[in-house]
């Protein structure tokens, strides 16, 4: 349930913070992308430090969303909770969380 609640709001982001969610791989409970995020996302994800792996192994219900400049993620039920980060330093950070 989280995890519908959380991404359809996610999704409905516009302007910089328009983005795509990536269930993990393996997750069938997000009908959009049954079987989670494909390999080349998950390597991209993984590379850039943006994928998080659940201490349980279970990955349904679980995700990463990221803006198109993948400066703004949310680990969606990492540790059953949503974790949300925004990768820019000094006015850039406090501006982004402004807007």
């Amino acid at each position: 349930e989280a995890e519908r609640v959380l991404t359809k709001a996610l999704l409905e982001m516009t302007g910089d913070f328009e983005g795509e969610y990536y269930p993990l791989a393996g997750s069938d409970s997000f009908p959009m992308v049954p079987g989670g995020m494909s390999k080349p996302e998950e390597l991209t994800l993984e590379t850039r430090g943006l994928l998080f792996k659940p201490n349980t192994g279970d990955t349904a219900g679980r995700g990463v969303f990221a803006n198109a400049a993948q400066d703004v993620v949310a680990w969606v039920n990492e540790d059953d909770r949503v974790r949300f980060m925004v990768f820019h330093t000094g006015p850039a950070a406090a501006n982004t969380l402004l807007r």
